[in-house]
């Protein structure tokens, strides 16, 4: 059971913030909260040279080899491989082999929420960037 408790800000007592026209500022967890991003670190690897993604990678390995097997010589053997390299750090992307289309039917009455226009520039860059390796319309 809380007893007492002690709220702190920067309103005086009875303050009244409007906040449709007072200033709005971002509460610091919102700050602290990183944005969501789908597969951040596969954008990024696709997005710098095969020679930065592979310094990345070598760099990597130590910090990535849980404490069970962070002393096994042979994993790191493994990991440092020309075919580990092949299939953790490939030259090219060239997607996602053997799976089927998938198809995605909407509802008739799905309601899509349109892109802010001061956003909108941006947004389309970014989608466009993402269509040349991660979404595909057909």
């Amino acid at each position: 059971m809380i007893s007492a408790m002690k709220l702190v800000s920067g309103m005086e007592p009875g303050e009244v913030i409007k906040w449709p026209e007072g200033t709005q500022q971002e509460a610091e967890e919102e700050l602290l909260t990183e944005v969501p991003c789908s597969f951040r670190e596969s954008q990024n690897f696709m997005e710098v040279s095969y020679e930065e993604a592979l310094k990345v990678y070598e760099d990597s390995l130590d910090s990535h080899i849980g404490e069970f097997l962070k002393d096994s010589r042979r994993l790191k053997e493994i990991l440092d491989s020309k075919i580990a390299k092949q299939v953790f750090v490939p030259r090219e992307w060239t997607g996602i082999k053997g799976f089927l289309d998938l198809d995605l039917k909407f509802k008739p009455n799905f309601i899509s929420i349109p892109i802010n226009p001061k956003l909108y520039e941006h947004a389309k860059k970014e989608f466009d960037k993402r269509m040349k390796y991660m979404y595909t319309m057909r």
